[in-house]
């Protein structure tokens, strides 16, 4: 057995994708909830409707997110900051100094 890359990617699947990875994840869900003998319309309930029912749940949705995207900036920083040194780039940081080789 032999994998050769497409030509062109499938613009159904990138289309599909997220759908089925959401079916995929709702169908483990309901029979995990099922597992443990709870009701899994009200499981799921809780994971996809109650962070966004109310302007409170929002707030604290907020408050739960906040560092994961603060993550998710610094981590794209880095990247961009070490492919733009890799390239010949110099740069000063505030707090250690010159960033070269």
């Amino acid at each position: 057995m032999r994998l050769e890359a497409r030509a062109q990617p499938s613009r159904a699947m990138a289309l599909l994708s997220p759908l089925l990875a959401l079916a995929i994840t709702v169908l483990i869900g309901t029979g995990l909830f099922w597992l443990l003998g709870k009701d899994p319309v009200r499981g799921l309930s809780m994971f996809f409707w109650e962070p966004i029912r109310s302007p409170y749940a929002l707030t604290e949705l907020g408050v739960k997110a906040t560092p994961l995207v603060l993550c998710a900036l610094a981590t794209i920083g880095v990247a961009i900051t070490g492919a733009a040194a890799k390239a010949g780039a110099t740069f000063i940081s505030p707090f250690i100094g010159r960033l070269d080789d």
